[in-house]
């Protein structure tokens, strides 16, 4: 019996894990490398500050948009678990970067395989030249701030969601910051949101929107399309002496499949600690009562 009850404790806990590993956004990251004069930029595949997984360049496109307006695309190479790619700056100003993932397919808890389309867009400020990371890219599903980011500071943050260079109503918009924070919204009828980012820090914002749509990749057959999006910027700390800027409304977070999120990889912790607690005394238990000896 106890034997039995271990072994389903582990079959949850590999089903819970499973369950948590869908919930993958793509992100870019963006370093200056002053020894080299170079742009780092990583691709990475997975949950920011949570977890990563090995991205396949294969199956990544990444562009940037210099200052001057120019497009190109870049060559990847592996790095660890991330994709990377290294650029030379010409001149001053914004670097505007996104990448593309070639789609792929996965079937969440419900049971409908869907297809799955990422991308990821991030901007990168060199000396004082050009800010241009509000205008739109060539991404089919894109987050467009209404300011260039790398002007913003903790407040509201306010965008439109694009699709196919249109406004994009009732598309998911959840924002990631430090310290476990976490704040979600729907766009409006002309594809805007507002989103109170209270905090400075690295912040990834995702936005998503499923479709009812069957079709078949490769062998597999899918009912749904599952799109993502994601935008990774820092806010500055704002200066002494600064007004802080309204707060955006209070909404709640909705569920969304593949939407992760700080709060609910917490309360898996817990539920995996529970479990693998529970486990080890079932089995521990179980060895002390087979070393009795008759009698004693």
């Amino acid at each position: 019996m106890k034997k039995a009850i271990f072994l389903m404790t582990v079959c949850l806990l590999v089903l819970l894990l499973s369950t948590t590993a869908a919930a993958h956004e793509l992100w870019i990251e963006v370093e200056h490398k002053t020894a080299t004069e170079q742009l780092r930029v990583d691709i990475s595949w997975g949950h920011l500050r949570d977890f990563y997984d090995p991205v396949n360049i294969e199956n990544l496109s990444l562009f940037v948009r210099y200052p001057d307006g120019q497009v190109a695309e870049l060559v990847l190479e592996e790095a660890g678990v991330q994709g990377r790619a290294f650029v030379t700056p010409k001149g001053e100003g914004e670097y505007l970067f996104w990448a593309l993932r070639k789609p792929g397919t996965f079937t969440p808890g419900d049971g409908i395989t869907r297809l799955s389309i990422h991308s990821a867009k991030t901007a990168y400020l060199l000396g004082d030249g050009p800010a241009t990371s509000s205008q739109p890219t060539d991404l089919p599903l894109e987050i467009v701030p209404a300011a260039d980011i790398s002007t913003i500071s903790p407040g509201v943050f306010s965008g439109k969601v694009l699709f196919e260079g249109e406004p994009l109503p009732g598309a998911v918009v959840v924002a990631y910051g430090p310290d476990e924070l976490s704040v979600s919204g729907e766009t409006a009828s002309d594809g805007s949101f507002k989103l109170d980012l209270p905090s400075a820090g690295k912040w990834l914002v995702k936005a998503s929107f499923q479709v009812d749509e069957e079709g078949r990749l490769g062998e597999v057959d899918y009912a749904r399309i599952s799109r993502t999006s994601t935008l990774l910027f820092t806010l500055a700390e704002v200066a002494a002496g600064t007004p802080p800027a309204e707060p955006a409304p209070a909404v709640s977070e909705p569920a969304v499949a593949e939407a992760g999120g700080v709060n609910s990889l917490a309360m898996l912790t817990f539920l995996v600690g529970l479990l693998l607690g529970a486990a080890a005394a079932f089995f521990f238990a179980g060895r002390a009562g087979s070393c009795r000896k008759p009698g004693n």
